[in-house]
């Protein structure tokens, strides 16, 4: 003998959620993580341009502003085009981005650094060599 299908009963409640922690949104994580490559891109930018032009400028945290507004914009597209989305994988490509950008550039963007005569002495030309074949 078989019984009828009848749809459950819902869950009891037991009234207030006290205590009950709930988890939080992969997006979090990845705007967390975002804005923590974003202060080491900062951080590395600063070393950059220490480096390169032994000083650091007081607006030197204007380039990895922008870049921060950029990959900001793409973590909202991100969180509602594809909610779902590995949320290390923002951070990451923001991350080495902005670190390429800041070594590739020498982090100024004011203009092509001077260039200064190489510090080493050029090395002879052998004499008498004979390459083989020649």
């Amino acid at each position: 003998m078989t019984v009828a299908a009848t749809p459950a009963s819902p869950p009891a409640t037991t009234g207030g959620q006290n205590g009950v922690r709930l988890a939080r949104s992969r997006r979090n994580a990845e705007l967390s993580l975002l804005m923590l490559a974003m202060v080491l891109v900062a951080a590395y930018g600063a070393m950059v341009e220490a480096s390169v032009l032994d000083r650091v400028t007081p607006n030197f945290w204007v380039p990895a502003a922008a870049l921060s507004a950029v990959f900001l914009g793409l973590h909202v597209a991100i969180r509602f085009l594809a909610p779902f989305a590995d949320p290390a994988l923002l951070p990451s490509v923001a991350c080495s981005t902005a670190s390429e950008s800041a070594s590739c550039t020498g982090w100024t963007w004011r203009g092509p650094l001077p260039r200064s005569a190489p510090t080493w002495q050029p090395s002879p030309a052998p004499v008498g060599v004979s390459w083989p074949g020649h």
